[in-house]
């Protein structure tokens, strides 16, 4: 899992998040990649078999080390093209219009409810879950959250 992640804070700090809130969050973004449709690769697809995934969660998202010396993520974001409950599948990086190396920008969105913390916290969470076992090249940009009661 290759993600980033970002603390959620209001604009106006007098007002905050509400500790154990209920929000709807409509997350949009873009990934802008130069992977072709129809390739194949070590583990699979490196575009359709890399997906791209969104969320939000009431801890902060880490990859924390297991006792076997393994890393898994703190969160439940389910493995490779399965939704979690704290992350949902939106589709995969391949490019949708051509088959050259140049980079699109390829859109994704979704809307989902999220609790905030005890203490008003909450964190969104994007990026990919791959079973390709090998290079991914990618930029995320127009990265827009809305957030409601």
């Amino acid at each position: 899992m290759v993600y980033i992640q970002r603390k959620i804070k209001t604009v106006d700090r007098k007002y905050g998040l509400k500790p154990n809130t209920t929000y709807k969050l409509n997350i949009a973004f873009d990934i802008a990649t130069n992977v072709p449709g129809g390739m194949m690769g070590v583990g699979g697809s490196p575009g359709a078999s890399v997906y791209v995934k969104a969320g939000a969660t009431n801890v902060e998202p880490k990859a924390e080390k297991t006792e076997d010396g393994y890393y898994r993520m703190n969160i439940h974001k389910a493995n490779q093209g399965e939704s979690g409950k704290d992350m949902v599948v939106l589709g995969n990086i391949e490019k949708i219009d051509f088959q050259d190396k140049s980079f699109e920008y390829k859109h994704f969105e979704t809307i989902f409810q999220a609790k905030t913390n005890d203490k008003g916290e909450g964190w969104i969470i994007i990026g990919t879950d791959s079973g390709f076992e090998s290079l991914s090249e990618l930029y995320y940009t127009n990265i827009k959250l809305t957030l409601t009661k």
